[in-house]
């Protein structure tokens, strides 16, 4: 009896769940140990094994791969695709059962992730400002433009971009698992089918001959491949003889040259195995002698490198084909064997280039081609292939068991590793800035400083960071060798100039018109700052923060005046002051006053009983040898009129010991001179008639 089960089915609801592995930065490899991989992994294998023991259906898994956004669009696109195919291949052995459909998406950049993040945290610096750029990233077309990475970099010095770097782009390195199945099991449904049948039993008597079977002779060659040995690949083959004119043949080619200083690889290793059929009167003559054709299978893997672009094999590449060829004996057990093949070999290699000490990922490609076969005309050796009798097999075994020995003992010695591939340049250190106030007593610490990154390699690339408070803190840096300036970023008015270089850069003072229509500058405002030369961020150890410690000082002089001697002070409506002679620049790396350079400062005053009285800070005084230092002043009446008294003070100004060009200074001036109530009617002194006075200021940020 013959029974036949027809089985039904009968559809679930679908149920969905997902896992999220994270990885590190600029990497694809999976470490159970980051985050909470370990467990989303663990939870993964319950699902796949329950689902695995049920009769269940797997509608759909969908893998989307994603990347933090510092680096760029085409490295973060390649980075998510990658990312996605490791973690298929990771989870695809926990999956039994048939999956319907499978789906892969790679998101790049994920701008939209950050966003959502932004949002939930409250304590993002600036967090109103960081939103409104990412918002504007997310809605343009273009938003995997490294510009958008730079845009985030620089705003508000840097503070939110750190943040971001520390607290939030780590949770975007990820990609995620998605998997929709049937809730519930299939329920089979089983009709049943009876058929009988007859049993029927014979019985034969059967006689065996046992025909004399000719022994074929024992036949192998060992092999080196001419054309590989010439371009400095070493190999090795042994062919043996099957009978009937088939033989299969193994080789193994191994090169792992290279000289770091020049940046030249030349590296290669593998093999491929060969199953031949032999044809023609010379093959029926002799073994391994006259025409062939045979199919092949290869692995290979390989890291070229001549002082430029590279091209790393992404792990084995794999290939067949088919090949014809003939060889020729020179000798008794000597033949010289000429082959031509065509062949695919598939795969994928890394392109990259070495820059900054780093070897660079660039892209990935796939590598499906098809080509001739090892290089086309290849010249090999066939050494020794000969027919041994009966007395000479136990050697023979003894040889072919040390050829296999050392064929395998040289594939495990050969088994060399790639270099490693920057993925995400440059590197990031972390810096701690701390900021010693030991040598400013005699002013409050600024509303905040500012630190300016110069890298000795690219001083267009500078690294600008805020601190609020005057207070430190940690911030990200590409591993570089750095110069360092830093000041206090609240000098409304100050104008900034050469800040694209570390030995250019100058603190700078506006033009304005004086009343009597002369130009002049205006004083600075308080300024303080350090510089130094040389800081290496390189190779520090990862969890580790390489200290920057800055010692601001002054860097202007307080100057104050009074000026006696001056009757009708109640007539004055306005009054201006200038100083000639004195510099209104200064260079902050090498605190210095740059030299042929002499200016006259605009300043306030105002009237205390019967004295005019002032202060204002500058760089110091002009460093041209014989500049006087004339001091004006302007006194405008109610009348409209204006007055204008001078004075040398140059004894003043350079009788005061100061430390460089800083130091407080306090002038002095009596003047016998009575403001007039209408125009013409004054003393000493010579009036002009001016228009209201206004300053003309235009700022430029930093």
């Amino acid at each position: 009896m013959l029974v036949l089960s027809i089985s039904g089915e009968i559809s679930a609801q679908e149920k969905r769940d997902s896992v999220r592995i994270y990885f590190h930065q600029g990497k694809v490899n999976i470490d159970t140990c980051l985050l909470d991989n370990g467990n989303e992994m663990e939870r993964f294998a319950k699902i796949c094994s329950a689902l695995n023991d049920s009769v269940r259906l797997i509608r759909k898994i969908q893998i989307i791969g994603g990347a933090s956004p510092e680096g760029g669009g085409l490295l973060n696109g390649r980075l998510s695709e990658k990312r996605a195919e490791v973690l298929w291949r990771y989870i695809s052995p926990y999956i039994k059962i048939p999956v319907l459909e499978k789906d892969f998406h790679f998101s790049g950049s994920d701008w939209n992730g950050l966003i959502t993040m932004v949002r939930a945290d409250v304590n993002v610096p600036e967090r109103e400002d960081v939103l409104r750029l990412l918002e504007k990233i997310v809605r343009l077309e273009n938003q995997d433009s490294p510009y958008w990475g730079g845009e985030l970099k620089r705003l508000k010095g840097g503070r939110p971009y750190s943040y971001l770097y520390k607290f939030h782009f780590p949770k975007l390195r990820s990609s995620m698992v998605k998997i929709c199945y049937d809730s519930d099991p299939i329920n089979p449904v089983r009709d049943t089918v009876y058929i009988h049948t007859r049993d029927t039993l014979c019985i034969r008597d059967t006689v065996t001959v046992i025909a004399p079977v000719k022994k074929r002779p024992f036949c192998m060659a060992v092999k080196t491949n001419l054309l590989y040995d010439a371009v400095l690949i070493p190999d090795i083959g042994v062919e043996f003889c099957l009978g009937k004119n088939w033989s299969v043949a193994g080789n193994w080619m191994y090169a792992w040259w290279k000289s770091d200083r020049k940046h030249n690889y030349w590296r290669i290793y593998g093999g491929d195995v060969e199953l031949r059929r032999w044809f023609g009167r010379r093959a029926v003559e002799k073994p391994f002698s006259g025409h062939h054709v045979g199919l092949y299978g290869q692995i290979v893997t390989y890291d070229f490198e001549l002082g430029g672009k590279g091209y790393l094999g992404d792990k084995w590449s794999y290939g067949g084909g088919v090949a014809y060829g003939y060889s020729l004996p020179v000798g008794h057990r000597f033949n010289v064997d000429f082959t031509l093949g065509i062949g695919y070999l598939g795969g994928s290699y890394k392109e990259y280039i070495p820059l900054d000490g780093h070897y660079v990922w660039q892209t990935t490609k796939k590598t499906p081609l098809v080509r001739p076969d090892q290089g086309g005309y290849l010249f090999g050796v066939v050494d020794r292939p000969w027919q041994l009798q009966r007395e000479e097999r136990r050697q023979a075994v003894i040889r072919i068991r040390f050829c296999l020995v050392f064929i395998f003992l040289w594939i495990g010695l050969t088994a060399c590793e790639h270099k490693d591939l920057c993925y995400d340049h440059p590197h990031f250190a972390t810096v701690r800035v701390i900021f010693d106030w030991t040598k400013i007593s005699n002013h409050d610490k600024p509303e905040g400083m500012r630190v300016v990154f110069y890298p000795t390699d690219d001083e267009s690339n500078t690294w600008i960071f805020d601190f609020p408070g005057g207070e430190g803190g940690e911030v990200e840096l590409p591993e570089n060798d750095y110069r360092v300036i830093c000041f206090n970023y609240d000098t409304d008015g100050m104008v900034w100039k050469g800040n694209g270089s570390y030995t250019l850069f100058t603190a700078d003072t506006r033009d304005v018109r004086s009343p009597d229509n002369r130009t002049m500058a205006v004083t600075p405002p308080w300024l303080c700052g350090d510089h130094i030369d040389g800081v290496i961020l390189k190779d520090i150890p990862g969890g580790s923060a390489e200290i920057v410690r800055l010692t601001p000082v002054n860097m202007v002089c307080h100057y104050t005046y009074e000026v006696n001697g001056l009757r009708g002070l109640d007539r004055v409506a306005d009054l201006r002051a200038a100083l000639s002679g004195m510099s209104g620049s200064l260079n902050m790396s090498g605190d210095s006053l740059p030299a042929g350079l002499s200016e006259s400062l605009l300043f306030d005053g105002m009237v205390s009983r019967n004295q005019i009285i002032g202060g204002f800070y500058t760089f110091g005084h002009s460093a041209l040898e014989g500049e006087p230092n004339v001091f004006r002043l302007y006194l405008k009446n109610r009348s409209g009129s204006m007055s204008v008294l001078e004075q040398d003070v140059s004894d003043q100004v350079h009788d005061v010991p100061v430390a460089g060009h800083v130091g407080d200074v306090h002038l002095v001036l009596n003047f016998d001179y009575e403001v007039p109530s209408e125009p013409g009617s004054g003393g000493p002194g010579f009036d002009v008639d001016v228009d209201d006075w206004d300053d003309v200021n235009v700022d430029i940020v930093l």
